[in-house]
């Protein structure tokens, strides 16, 4: 009796073991299948969405079509059994010519830009130049009439005195400005030593000190 009640019980604690061997892993299996699809639903909302740089369909379609007309390029059959970095050398070969051209486009226009700055400059001066000479020969023209109103002024001061007309002025008096050529009245001596008036334009005319000072 004593041997089968400890066989029952060894048969009951062995179908215990059991199921807890049985229920226990697939317990911890479905937490963590769980907690990895959490970690990554998390991870795919965190990251960003990397673009994709491989050329589209559109592109190489395109492409394709180009290189059958015998354009100017590397002649390929399809760019579909090419790698991406394929692709990306031939863009960048591509890129490169049209750099260069476009540079080469970029120094013909500063040189037309050169050219045109040239060719101002020198028209402006040009015209400064003739401004210039215009204005020196009106400046000419406005000495040379000032010169002939001295001419004409001498002239009559000349005939006025000779013919001893009062016209307001004291004719014995007059005197003429040698830098500037204009007329005036002396007004008398202004310098005086022992009685001879020592002042030039007063000598001119003769004139004694008349000791009023």
């Amino acid at each position: 009796m004593c041997s089968a009640l400890s066989k029952n019980m060894g048969d009951k604690l062995d179908k215990e073991k059991g199921r807890e061997s049985i229920e226990a892993p697939d317990f911890k299996r479905n937490a963590s299948t769980d907690l990895i699809r959490q970690r990554a639903v998390k991870r795919e909302r965190s990251t960003p969405t990397k673009p994709d740089l491989r050329p589209s369909a559109e592109f190489r379609e395109g492409r394709r079509r180009r290189r059958g007309d015998g354009s100017s390029g590397t002649n390929h059959a399809s760019l579909d059994a090419l790698s991406t970095h394929e692709e990306l050398d031939i863009l960048k070969v591509e890129h490169s010519h049209t750099f260069s051209s476009q540079t080469c486009a970029l120094q013909d226009l500063q040189t037309q830009e050169k050219d045109l700055r040239s060719q101002f400059e020198v028209a402006v001066w040009e015209k400064a130049e003739k401004r210039t000479g215009s204005l020196m020969d009106e400046v000419a023209k406005l000495r040379r009439m000032v010169h002939e109103m001295q001419q004409t002024i001498q002239s009559a001061v000349a005939q006025g005195a000779g013919l001893g007309l009062g016209l307001g002025f004291n004719w014995e008096g007059v005197i003429q400005d040698e830098f500037y050529g204009q007329y005036f009245e002396d007004p008398g001596c202004i310098w005086c030593k022992e009685g001879q008036c020592q002042f030039e334009r007063a000598q001119q005319i003769g004139r004694k000190c008349d000791g009023e000072h």
